[in-house]
């Protein structure tokens, strides 16, 4: 071997050993570096255990405030029994809250998965919604809407006690003054914080059987007449 291809061969190893041991410090520093916060997956997990307050729920919680003639409003649900000029109801949710407050008084709910009433919700496919009535009608307590993303069919092949993410909204009962001073009943609105932006909780609660029903069709939020839903934090 020449002296110039020694001094070759020499400078190829050389920068081999280099490179090796370049690359044995560079992963043995990177074992010992700070690991970069990543929250592209965390954040995946977090949109799949709690949903937004999806659209189809914005309509429920719209259509079922008092200043809709088919949402809580006692006025004019109650005005066709003694206004014969007033427009016959028999839907919406005031109907649905009227017509099952006897039957179900006990359960102290009603919901969309109800054989019977549950319709007159008008809840679209993608949500299941269950209404806690207020505690007595007219004086001051809250009725509360509690909803959740996955149809009422969905629910009902949902086991029992599992835990599902849950949203509620409250509505306030307030009155009007008539002409001649007296106070008659006119609805119960949503709940609103001083910006005018409906409070809306994030919670959760355990899936149950609805009671009085025998189809297995289930319910959450409120059951056995207490209110089984826990906000966020609580």
């Amino acid at each position: 071997m020449t002296t110039k291809s020694f001094t070759f061969f020499c400078a190829v190893v050389l920068i081999a050993i280099a490179l090796c041991a370049g690359g044995v410090f560079a992963a043995f520093a990177y074992a010992r570096s700070d690991v970069e916060p990543k929250s592209e997956y965390l954040n995946k997990y977090i949109d799949l255990e709690y949903p937004t307050f999806t659209q189809a729920m914005t309509d429920m919680m719209n259509f079922a405030d008092g200043t809709e003639i088919l949402g809580l409003n006692s006025v004019a649900y109650y005005a066709q029994f003694t206004d014969p000029d007033a427009p016959e109801i028999n839907d919406g949710v005031m109907h649905a809250y009227a017509k099952t407050s006897f039957s179900r008084r006990s359960y102290n709910y009603v919901g969309s998965m109800d054989s019977s009433y549950g319709r007159f919700f008008h809840a679209a496919d993608s949500i299941a919604v269950v209404m806690r009535y207020a505690v007595t009608v007219g004086t001051g307590d809250d009725s509360v809407v509690y909803l959740y993303m996955a149809s009422a069919k969905t629910l009902n092949k949902t086991n029992v006690d599992k835990t599902i993410p849950v949203f509620r909204v409250g509505y306030k009962y307030a009155a009007v003054t008539n002409p001649d001073g007296t106070t008659a009943s006119a609805g119960y609105y949503l709940i609103k914080d001083a910006e005018g932006n409906p409070v809306v909780e994030k919670g959760a609660s355990p899936v149950k059987l609805y009671e009085g029903q025998s189809d297995g069709a289930k319910t959450f939020g409120v059951h056995g007449g207490n209110e089984i839903f826990v906000a966020d934090g609580k």
